[in-house]
């Protein structure tokens, strides 16, 4: 017959077009599969990209934390080298117009006047991975200036190695200073005092209160002999005459049950168990031999420091010298070492000439003292100046941001 057909011929059509229909949608499983890796490539590319500009910016706010605990003591200080110094383009007030990093957030102008900036950080370390950052702080301006011991924002922006992923960090900052508690006296005795000879001591005119002067405080008795006073009003000049061997005013704080039972902890906020690491944070000398007029900072002395030869004045109002003994501590001579002397453990105090200590003197086991002219004169802005030798910068909870 005309139309028939082979079923032979019929099925292989049928196979023909099966297998042509199966190439097409491999071909097109294919091209999806190729869009799709593609695409898929790109995607994890960016995300590497901007996990490296994040991991970029999170390593400059790490730098920008640590460059400040290096230089807390220029952060806000006004003398040479100091970044507050007149003329210094390192903290310049925010315009208010400003929107650029780190006053605006690159479209809108964020801070005014009363902010200061830090920016474009110099003396950065960059990752090795080829990724880098800017950094930029910001502090508030208080009268012109800014805080004693200001809060500072870090921001950081950290860039891919390729320039095209960009990410921001902001983390906020505070700062803490050398002492806990700064000494609210000139003397300060974990046990008891005994002064004699001509030892005139300043007092701290609000180491009480407001109003209220603290000569002494110790947590045993208090003995004045001698020509032994305390005074009050301007150094050099007493009377005023608060305290002597025949008259004991408020300004002794003696038997104080308040008195703390770690006296180094109290003031320093370290305990037994961190002493080593702080002692390894400040210069450690086994004596004092090398101590000059020139000697600032923080030293720990693991014997004996004698200065009754030194021959010269140590340590300045505005950098001061804190020394911090564990063994015998002498001063004489007529010289002033301007700071603080906390004497630990049972090292003994032998003061002789007419040496004068400004600022503070602190003892572990009692104070004791039998001869000399000795000036103890206390001074809130030594101790204050003292303050910054030491301490830092810690992140303030909660105040971290990947906001421009």
């Amino acid at each position: 017959m005309c139309c028939d057909r082979n079923p032979l011929a019929l099925r292989g059509q049928a196979t023909l077009i099966g297998v042509m229909v199966l190439l097409i949608l491999t071909a097109l499983l294919i091209l999806i599969v190729a869009r799709f890796t593609v695409s898929a490539v790109k995607t994890t590319e960016s995300g590497y990209r901007a996990r490296e500009a994040q991991n970029a910016a999170e390593a400059g706010v790490g730098y920008g934390i640590a460059y400040l605990h290096a230089n807390r003591a220029r952060v806000n200080s006004t003398d040479t080298g100091g970044w507050m110094l007149a003329g210094s383009v390192r903290w310049t007030p925010c315009s208010g117009s400003d929107t650029t990093v780190p006053c605006g957030n690159g479209s809108v102008a964020l801070y005014g006047t009363e902010t200061l900036k830090y920016a474009n950080v110099a003396n950065l370390v960059q990752p090795a991975n080829g990724a880098r950052y800017t950094l930029h702080y910001l502090t508030a301006a208080v009268g012109g200036g800014m805080a004693v011991s200001p809060g500072i924002t870090v921001i950081a922006e950290g860039e891919s190695a390729d320039g095209t992923a960009r990410a921001f960090v902001r983390q906020g900052v505070r700062s803490y200073g050398l002492f806990r508690r700064v000494p609210p006296a000139p003397i300060v005795s974990q046990g008891n005092v005994g002064l004699g000879g001509n030892l005139n001591i300043w007092t701290h005119p609000d180491g009480r209160g407001t109003g209220l002067p603290l000569s002494i405080w110790s947590s045993g008795e208090t003995t004045l002999d001698g020509a032994t006073k305390t005074c009050s009003g301007t150094y050099s000049v007493c009377p005023p005459m608060l305290s002597s061997r025949t008259h004991t005013d408020a300004d002794i704080l003696e038997n104080d049950p308040a008195f703390p039972a770690d006296l180094f902890d109290y003031f320093f906020d370290v305990t037994a168990v961190g002493i080593t690491e702080f002692r390894n944070s400040v210069t450690s000398l086994g004596n004092c031999s090398t101590i000059a007029a020139q000697s600032s900072g923080v030293y720990w002395i693991a014997g004996d420091c004698d200065l009754s030869s030194v021959g010269t004045d140590i340590g300045t109002e505005a950098n001061p010298l804190v020394l911090i003994v564990d063994g015998d501590f002498r001063f004489g001579g007529n010289v002033t070492l301007t700071g603080m002397v906390y004497i630990r453990g049972t090292g003994n105090i032998q003061l002789t000439g007419s040496p004068v200590l400004r600022g503070a003197l602190v003892g572990e086991q009692g104070i004791n003292v039998g001869a000399g002219t000795v000036d103890v004169v206390y001074s809130s802005i030594v101790l204050d100046n003292a303050n910054k030798l030491g301490g830092g910068y810690v992140r303030q909870p909660a105040t971290w941001n990947d906001a421009p």
